[in-house]
């Protein structure tokens, strides 16, 4: 009834001249993070603005499609995603923390082989030094 006391929706965020967005794509479960400049990737359609982005994960080149309807105001009347899903704003501090310990976890097994490949390089070294002698 009153526009003022519409809520945004809760999968964008708006942050000064852009729109922010998480997703999840449906395949790897890979998060991309979408970022639209609202001076230079919305054109103009009935009424407001709409844009359609293409996405595409960095790790494992998921695909998914991102379609925002928007009011003059650049208010968010209909977001469709196609190939994945939408964090809301709300986790998205629950997300980054779970991909730091991720990063982490998986930064400590890789020094833990290179730990192991360089032990055995050691011990392979000593070996043939002994035959030598």
């Amino acid at each position: 009834m009153f526009p003022f006391f519409r809520r945004g929706n809760p999968n964008i965020k708006q942050e000064g001249n852009f729109l922010l967005a998480k997703v999840v794509t449906n395949n790897n479960k890979e998060v991309i993070d979408v970022r639209i400049s609202k001076s230079s990737e919305l054109s103009s359609g009935q009424g407001g603005y709409f844009v359609r982005k293409n996405l595409i994960g960095s790790k494992s080149l998921d695909r998914a499609t991102l379609e925002l309807n928007l009011s003059r105001n650049y208010g968010v009347k209909v977001a469709a995603l196609d190939g994945g899903e939408f964090i809301p704003v709300k986790q998205w501090a629950e997300y980054e923390r779970q991909a730091e310990e991720k990063a982490e976890a998986e930064a400590a097994e890789q020094a833990e082989r290179e730990a192991k490949i360089a032990a055995q390089a050691e011990f392979d070294a000593a070996l043939k030094s002994q035959k030598d002698s």
